[in-house]
């Protein structure tokens, strides 16, 4: 019970983590005051959730065997072999060292202060030189790191999939939608990370400065979240929801244009989201496909059946009466997808 609780509750901090640490990076939104006190602990979970790791037993990899290893010996050779390398890589603490290491772990505990005010601003020596502050942004990528947190999900279903055997046919379309909503967010939160003006050569910072040149983040906000001063300031989620929306747009080659990529960086990230785009969705089609039919088999196997009772009763020249009566006999049956006898002769027996 208390693994499974446990396995919950992780599960439950995954979907959040899948969502935050791609906004709060894409979008420069970081955690301050309880909300960074609650990242910590999620941190602290998956770190412990490591250690626990060394302690839970698992399967016998040999199909003749059925049985739990609990040898803590073998339970940290096998842990150590497979995943442990990524989930501590994917645990690691880099905001908190970052922070740390910037002496600004203090301030973002304290969230009476406005996060364009207070300490996690760029220090001014890196706000000299574009490419310091250019560097320092993508420095700021490494805190994606965390996603690799994710490969957990596979595991947990992975593990749970025997008390989950009622509806384990739709986990596969379930499982490719959130993928794609996942890909959608993640490539919309870089979208506006690699729009942001750092990433502008300095033809580019000259033909916006003279007014020949307007990405769509002066068209649409005005410029970046805090910079805004003459037009009324749009929130991260306006920000949000707007770099998702030319996302999918491109993802789907639909395209309408009315977020136009200007700037080098911007097109280069647009061509990325459209071979990604083209592969995902080719793949999702198929994949799609074969699901649908695979879960529209046990009502094409009755179709298939009914028309061989039908063939029979026609050519049998059976009285109407009895013909309706095997008919809806045979159309009351459900149809197994398996055979209990060849089933029985394949299961373990001790």
């Amino acid at each position: 019970c208390f693994r499974k609780g446990w396995d919950a509750m992780q599960f439950v901090l995954l979907i959040y983590m899948a969502v935050f640490v791609p906004f709060r990076v894409g979008l420069e939104v970081p955690a301050v005051g309880g909300w960074y006190v609650f990242e910590l602990a999620v941190d602290a979970f998956f770190l412990l959730d490591i250690a626990l790791n060394f302690f839970t037993a698992y399967e016998d990899p040999n199909p003749d065997v059925i049985r739990a290893i609990s040898d803590p010996k073998l339970i940290a050779i096998n842990y150590m072999k497979t995943w442990f390398f990524i989930d501590l890589l994917g645990s690691f603490p880099v905001d908190f060292i970052m922070r740390v290491s910037q002496g600004k772990l203090k301030c973002s505990m304290d969230d009476s202060m406005s996060y364009l005010e207070n300490c996690l601003l760029v220090d001014d020596d890196v706000m000299q030189t574009g490419q310091l502050l250019r560097m320092f942004k993508v420095l700021r990528l490494v805190r994606l790191l965390k996603l690799l947190r994710l490969f957990r999900v596979g595991r947990l279903m992975e593990r749970y999939q025997e008390e989950m055997c009622g509806v384990m046919k739709y986990i596969p379309l379930v499982k490719q939608l959130f993928t794609m909503l996942f890909l959608g967010h993640i490539c919309g939160c870089m979208f506006y990370f690699f729009s942001n003006k750092e990433f502008r050569n300095a033809l580019e910072v000259e033909l916006v400065r003279n007014g020949t040149l307007t990405p769509w983040m002066e068209s649409h906000f005005g410029g970046e979240l805090g910079s805004n001063t003459t037009h009324p300031e749009f929130d991260p989620l306006y920000r949000y929801v707007t770099s998702i929306y030319w996302v999918f747009q491109t993802m789907t080659t639909v395209g309408y244009g009315d977020i136009p990529c200007t700037t080098i960086m911007e097109r280069l990230f647009a061509m990325c989201v459209m071979v990604i785009g083209t592969f995902y969705f080719s793949f999702i089609i198929g994949s799609v496909s074969n699901m649908v039919n695979s879960m529209q088999r046990e009502a094409e196997l009755k179709e298939e059946k009914m028309e061989q009772v039908k063939a029979f009763v026609k050519e049998s020249r059976l009285p109407s009466k009895l013909r309706r009566m095997i008919l809806a006999f045979f159309r009351q049956q459900n149809i197994r997808l398996y055979h209990t006898r060849s089933i029985l002769l394949e299961a373990p027996f001790a």
